[in-house]
């Protein structure tokens, strides 16, 4: 196969591990593309065209991020990989060819355009397929404005800008500065991690409006639990921790040309456990109600 104007095709391929690390290895490779992208003189240009031809006034930063959001989803089309593969483009491949899949557009060509004029970004893999709730299965990315993280999603049907998908059992936040992540709770946490979590702190937990653990009842209070949960929350505040690859994964050099793909094997299957954390709110909550108990005794 051949790509103009870059000469030569060039395929590169390795092995894809199962489950998280897998997800990891993954994200490494796309935060090298990104870099690929935002350094990309085509990729510069066509984003400066962009937001000249919508005619968005400078200094309009959401003006800009979604006119680049917008041009992406009416030119670039969703097409799905290859049935066993895993495919990275870099950026100035999707724009020529016109297509990719969630990690072509979402996590390797719209960073590379917001990179390109300034923007910090960010990736959000979920976990949304009912089949394999802990498995993660879509990817999108977020845009800094101002103090407020973005949604992006411009391989998703439906999709609205600003709104990210509704329903995950799972949601993990990936640097593209280096290779830390956070796990953040959800509105869709599935029941087994919810029991997991049940079984962890000794007390009844619900889903709460803003997808955070809640105790359903104060009316016994068990000092002994409130230490496990103190105890918890301390081992999860620093809850960023560093996304550690197979040391025998050895990753191939960058391609010869930009407009070259970068797939990886996808073998099946390979479930993951979910990781959660202790919020602040949360604490507050327990520690109000314990005073609560403490007037009334």
């Amino acid at each position: 196969m051949q790509l103009a104007p870059h000469g030569r095709y060039s395929l590169q391929s390795e092995p894809l591990l199962s489950g998280d690390e897998g997800t990891a290895q993954t994200v490494a490779r796309i935060r090298e593309l990104v870099e690929l992208g935002k350094k990309d003189p085509v990729v510069n240009r066509i984003t400066g065209e962009i937001l000249r031809c919508s005619r968005v006034a400078p200094y309009d930063e959401p003006g800009e991020v979604r006119a680049i959001f917008r041009w992406v989803l009416g030119n670039i089309r969703f097409t799905k990989d290859p049935e066993g593969k895993e495919c990275l483009r870099p950026a100035r491949t999707t724009l020529e060819w016109g297509f990719g899949d969630c990690d072509d557009i979402n996590a390797i060509l719209l960073p590379s355009m917001f990179g390109t004029v300034g923007y910090r970004v960010r990736l959000v893999t979920i976990a949304s397929h009912p089949g394999a709730p802990e498995q993660f299965s879509h990817v999108y990315c977020e845009v800094l404005l101002g103090n407020r993280w973005i949604a992006i999603d411009a391989a998703r049907k439906g999709t609205t800008f600003g709104v990210e998908p509704r329903r995950h059992f799972r949601k993990r936040v990936w640097s593209l500065v280096d290779d830390t992540f956070q796990d953040l709770a959800s509105l869709g946490d599935c029941a087994r991690c919810m029991m997991q979590r049940r079984r962890t702190l000794g007390t009844h937990l619900r889903l709460g409006g803003l997808g955070r653990n809640y105790p359903t009842s104060l009316g016994q209070f068990d000092w002994s639990t409130f230490a496990n949960v103190l105890n918890a929350s301390s081992n999860a505040a620093g809850n960023v921790i560093r996304a550690s690859l197979a040391p025998n994964v050895v990753y191939p050099s960058m391609p010869a040309y930009p407009g070259a793909a970068v797939p990886a094997s996808f073998p099946p299957g390979g479930g993951v456990s979910a990781v959660g954390s202790i919020s602040s709110t949360t604490l507050l909550l327990i520690g109000l109600g314990a005073l609560l108990l403490l007037r009334r005794s």
